[in-house]
């Protein structure tokens, strides 16, 4: 009997918990469509008020060429009529016209001025609750402090009517090494950028340790993830900050670093050596890719995203290189957009994308077996674009 009581018990919390739960989830969801139709409907108001400013503008210019027209006709029709060849007024018509003219002016011009800034105004009220909103949304957002899997579930992007990516899914753990290749317009850069979050799937979900990527903090992604392009970036500070990006680091291992990377040859142009201020002019672009290398290695994040990041840098090199360089990253998630076979050797996982679809995904003696899209490209020398 108590046992009975119990269930009933665990079934009606269970019963009012998730109708809480319902109830609060269709308010959140009520407030968002009621905050983006205000948002629509406060755009619209803003147009209008444009829209009649540029009116009232036009207007008060016509009307300022009027007044003085008019206000010459009239003063030299009293002059014709009445105070003919008078010097005198005809030296006060003029002052007449001019005061007139500069106070019509002054007064609607500044009269313009205000009802431009109160739109203004308007638009940066709400342009600042939209930032606090934002703020106040991710600060109840969940915090991660690493990253053991990332998760895509039927992920779809469509975009004016065509799908980017349809119904893509996946599994990346700690310690994946993928690398991802496709034609250009296959989705290769679009799948990255849903990986950062920095766009968003029109269907399927995006989880990383299980949780749905948009309810994790912004900086959470950032202080996980490491992205790098062929676009070295480098800091106008000291070529020592732009190895370490600020992180203490003993001299005797960015040496080390810069000899395992063959640029230790730029140490005798430096003045200072590593303490010399630096600018991008004075790199080429594969020195530039070789210090993100560096970058890599001496970071904590836990999940590297390439995006034909060694593009730049000479086919020997990388041939020899990379592999060690992947060696170092053996506890961490690590994925490659390329096209070199050298970095694909490398990989644990290769997926193939073509017009935004999963067609073949294995290691590279699986997808070569598989005699499909993979291995011909790899036959015909790998000229996917």
């Amino acid at each position: 009997m108590k046992d009975r009581e119990n269930k009933s018990k665990g079934k009606l919390t269970s019963f009012y918990y998730n109708s809480y739960t319902a109830s609060y989830i269709f308010k959140a969801m009520q407030c968002d469509q009621l905050r983006k139709r205000d948002n629509e409907r406060l755009s619209k108001e803003d147009g209008k008020l444009s829209f009649l400013i540029h009116i009232f503008d036009s207007f008060i210019s016509s009307l300022f060429f009027l007044s003085i027209f008019l206000s010459l006709f009239f003063v030299l029709f009293f002059r014709a009529y009445f105070f003919k060849n008078n010097i005198v007024i005809d030296e006060l018509a003029y002052v007449v016209i001019s005061a007139f003219s500069i106070f019509f002016n002054i007064y609607f011009s500044s009269l313009l001025i205000d009802v431009k800034n109160l739109v203004m105004e308007r638009k940066n009220v709400r342009n600042i609750k939209e930032i606090i909103n934002i703020s106040f949304e991710d600060d109840k957002k969940i915090e991660i402090e690493t990253v053991d899997e990332i998760e895509f579930k039927n992920v779809s992007v469509c975009k004016e009517g065509r799908y980017l990516i349809s119904d893509f899914s996946m599994k990346i753990k700690r310690g994946d090494k993928l690398s991802i290749i496709g034609q250009t317009g296959s989705g290769k850069s679009l799948l990255l950028s849903l990986i950062l979050n920095k766009e968003e799937a029109t269907s399927g979900k995006i989880l990383i340790n299980g949780i749905d990527i948009n309810l994790i903090k912004k900086d959470s992604i950032k202080n996980n993830f490491f992205y790098i392009s062929s676009e070295g970036y480098i800091y106008k500070t000291t070529f020592r900050n732009n190895l370490t990006l600020g992180k203490k680091v003993e001299d005797e291992l960015l040496i080390s670093l810069l000899k395992e990377l063959k640029l230790d040859y730029l140490l005798d142009d430096l003045e200072d050596g590593l303490n010399t201020v630096i600018d991008s002019y004075q790199l080429s672009r594969g020195e530039k890719e070789k210090i993100n290398l560096i970058r890599c290695i001496l970071s904590d994040k836990k999940v590297f995203i390439f995006d034909q990041a060694t593009s730049y840098i000479d086919t020997f090199f990388i041939h020899d290189y990379f592999k060690d360089f992947v060696k170092q990253m053996k506890d961490k998630i690590f994925i490659n957009v390329t096209d070199r076979i050298s970095e694909l050797k490398t990989s644990s996982s290769i997926i193939v994308l073509k017009d935004g679809r999963l067609v073949e995904q294995g290691d590279m003696d699986e997808l070569m077996k598989l005699d499909g899209f993979f291995a011909s490209f790899f036959n015909e020398g790998f000229t996917f674009n």
